[in-house]
């Protein structure tokens, strides 16, 4: 683990140096997987480079007040022994700056394109490990890497490339193994195929023996970082700003019957819909939804509940009533089978806001994504 967090401070010094930076950069959500997989991705690509190219350094894709609002991350990372602040932020580097100069380069991680505000980077990508659906275009000459492929959690994609597994000990393989925990809901057997397959598999097989002589209950650790990531009290008390954007995702569609593109975005909250929205009430969350939209140029934002025991609760906001009525058309005569879509039993339907319980859980929020595009497409 010294040898990580070693890479980290290294790591970290370089952010602000002069000449070529490379980079490993997670995606918005800065949830457990992206941030542990870009730091673990870092360190064994630069571990196994050849010496002469520079280090890659792990870039946070948000701000230390987001990372710190996160309770599972902040325990896993307290737990690990890596300080918060031994971290590289996004904009702690100059990013658009170093693009302009001809000095960056861009390993990304858990996500295979750039979100909205940062599409300016794009041409700075030069390799891409992640386990979404593949939006990448295929004119993009500069990606000389591409690894896209589903699995539970992108650390255990990264876990089956051909590294130099030599370089992890026990404090490394706990540090990795907390995502794919949390990410295969620790390898459920009955969300086989839906949440994580043989490469997650493969990937714990690296990291198991490793924790044989240190007596690691990996069952035990799962439900200490779900405890942290489900408790309700903590998520409400923090409110619904921060609750919309610790794990917020945007999106850009091009709509040919529209003829432009089309922003939204989607929240995905650690409360049930219906005690998120009984807390809260919904006169005052349209409010928030509204001001959450309007600070970030969306059409439209959906939010979705955790997981109950069968369904899977969510709404979908808009002013725009028009675009609303056209967005649940498209949906229900399209989708409402695959996804085994419902009403909402707990509220109704208002002007500007539609709520939904989809019945199969396999469709999580990442196999939903091509779901939107798709209905956003005809908009």
């Amino acid at each position: 683990m010294k040898k990580l967090i070693s890479h980290l401070a290294h790591a970290k010094s370089l952010g602000s140096a002069p000449g070529l930076l490379r980079i490993c950069l997670g995606n918005t959500s800065t949830d457990l997987d992206s941030c542990v997989g870009s730091i673990l991705l870092s360190y064994l690509l630069t571990a196994t480079q050849s010496p002469k190219d520079p280090p890659i350094v792990p870039v946070i894709n948000g701000t230390p007040t987001k990372l710190k609002s996160l309770q599972a991350v902040t325990y896993h990372f307290e737990n690990c022994g890596i300080p918060l602040d031994s971290l590289t932020y996004l904009a702690d580097i100059d990013a658009a700056g170093r693009l302009a100069k001809g000095e960056l380069e861009i390993v990304l991680y858990d996500h295979n394109v750039l979100e909205p505000s940062q599409e300016l980077l794009t041409p700075a990508i030069r390799a891409i490990y992640d386990h979404h659906v593949d939006l990448t275009d295929p004119k993009n000459v500069g990606i000389k890497k591409k690894c896209i492929t589903f699995c539970g959690s992108a650390i255990s994609l990264v876990l089956n490339q051909p590294f130099d597994y030599s370089l992890l000990d026990f404090g490394i393989a706990r540090f990795a193994v907390g995502p794919i925990l949390i990410d295969t809901k620790n390898m459920n057997p009955a969300l086989e195929k839906d949440r994580w397959n043989e490469i997650d598999v493969k990937a714990l097989a690296i990291l198991k023996p490793l924790f044989a002589s240190e007596h690691f209950d990996l069952t035990a650790y799962y439900e200490a970082l779900k405890s942290k990531k489900d408790d309700v009290a903590a998520n409400l008390a923090q409110g619904v700003p921060v609750l919309l954007s610790k794990d917020y995702k945007p999106y850009k569609v091009s709509s040919p019957p529209a003829k432009s593109e089309i922003i939204f975005g989607a929240s995905s909250i650690d409360v049930l819909l219906n005690v998120f929205v009984e807390h809260f009430g919904e006169k005052r969350l349209m409010d928030e939804y509204d001001a959450f939209c309007k600070a970030r140029g969306l059409r439209f934002l959906i939010v979705l509940g955790k997981a109950g025991k069968d369904t899977r609760d969510f709404l979908v906001f808009s002013r725009d009533q028009e675009l609303l009525v056209r967005w649940g058309k498209e949906l229900e005569s399209r989708y409402a089978s695959t996804l085994l879509l419902k009403k909402f039993p707990h509220f109704s339907d208002s002007d500007c806001c539609r709520y939904y319980s989809h019945g199969d859980l396999a469709f999580t929020r990442k196999k939903q994504e091509p779901i939107w595009r798709d209905v956003v497409s005809r908009l």
